[in-house]
């Protein structure tokens, strides 16, 4: 079973989705602009051999929305987390930006890491393109200018008929609907 609870990293309440048992922790981190409903699919599968901790990064899914975002307070708000919610050494799994963030705290904190494993992740700060400008300007355009879910869903399926995946469609339209634009203009400003 799932289970969303909040953790207080120190001003920052974060999100996040748990399951119960004396198994290992297993940390998943997503990507930017997700939420921990990324892994929603794969949670009870991995659940049977694992202590699964899914948290949401400030500004993304449930968690608060702060004055501050990018990669140092990501790193500090999931070393909170990894300290004081999974108590024990674990294996990380980034997406993106959570293989970034898990690769810094395997590096600068060992003591709170068992194992390290990326999924479609640079090990280098990306720097803003004008493509990663066009698009996520124009989500911040969409994030703004909708503001419910199935407006979001409309939108993005009009941005792009022809390659449109209605299930997919919708987990982003959840996800944007969430998100903190500001978060989006902290990385391409």
């Amino acid at each position: 079973m799932i289970t969303e609870r909040w953790h207080k990293a120190g001003e920052t309440r974060l999100n996040y989705a748990s399951t119960e048992g004396k198994a290992p922790p297993l940390v998943l981190l997503h990507g930017t602009a997700n939420m921990w409903q990324a892994f929603q699919l794969l949670i009870p599968e991995l659940s049977t051999r694992w202590k699964v901790y899914a948290p949401d990064f400030r500004g993304h899914g449930s968690s608060m929305h702060t004055e501050e975002y990018g990669f140092g307070y990501y790193v500090e708000d999931t070393v909170h987390f990894l300290r004081h919610a999974v108590v024990e050494p674990a294996v990380l799994f980034g997406h993106s930006l959570g293989g970034r963030v898990a690769t810094k705290i395997a590096a600068e904190h060992p003591d709170l890491v068992r194992g390290l494993i990326l999924g479609d992740s640079s090990l280098k700060e990306p720097v803003p393109s004008d493509r990663m400008r066009h698009v996520f300007g124009g989500l911040i355009k969409v994030i703004e200018e909708q503001k419910t879910t199935q407006s979001i869903y409309k939108a993005l399926k009009e941005a792009d008929p022809d390659d449109f995946n209605p299930t997919y469609g919708m987990y982003r339209a959840k996800s944007l609907s969430k998100l903190d634009p500001n978060l989006l203009r902290s990385i391409i400003d």
